[in-house]
């Protein structure tokens, strides 16, 4: 198994980490979130790089989404938040949507509205993926 990729690092509630970066790869994750998971909410921490397609991405996942945490990596490429939450509105306005400045701090709200039967899944770059996977090993290891 490849880290970052459908890579479960807790459980209760589940974190999964998946560096779905392109509409296609999201697509597929949708898929797996649907068919392989069970969970009561999915929540999302989605960090995505500008030059991406965006929109696209966003719209592949935000209509499964209960909760929709916008982030941003800490690279000069990194998509601003707002332009995630702005398709993500449009894509389930009823979804609970929030940004943070950062993946270690939109972790820690995404923990902290999660429930033990909820999902949290990290995803949309590569990038973001690896700074949760940093954040995680250091913090899961503490208690």
């Amino acid at each position: 198994m490849n880290p970052g990729r459908m890579e479960v690092v807790a459980r209760k509630p589940c974190i999964l980490l998946d560096g779905a970066h392109n509409p296609a790869a999201m697509h597929k994750l949708v898929e797996c979130l649907r068919e392989d998971f069970e969970y009561d909410r999915l929540i999302v921490v989605l960090g995505i790089l500008r030059y991406k397609d965006v929109q696209l991405i966003v719209e592949e996942i935000a209509p499964f989404s209960s909760v929709l945490i916008a982030t941003k990596a800490r690279s000069e490429r990194a998509c601003n938040p707002d332009v995630i939450v702005r398709y993500a509105r449009e894509s389930n306005p009823g979804c609970m949507i929030g940004v943070e400045e950062n993946v270690d701090k939109a972790i820690v709200r995404a923990k902290e509205v999660a429930s033990a039967n909820d999902l949290i899944c990290v995803t949309g770059s590569l990038y973001t993926v690896g700074e949760a996977r940093d954040y995680l090993t250091k913090n899961l290891q503490k208690g």
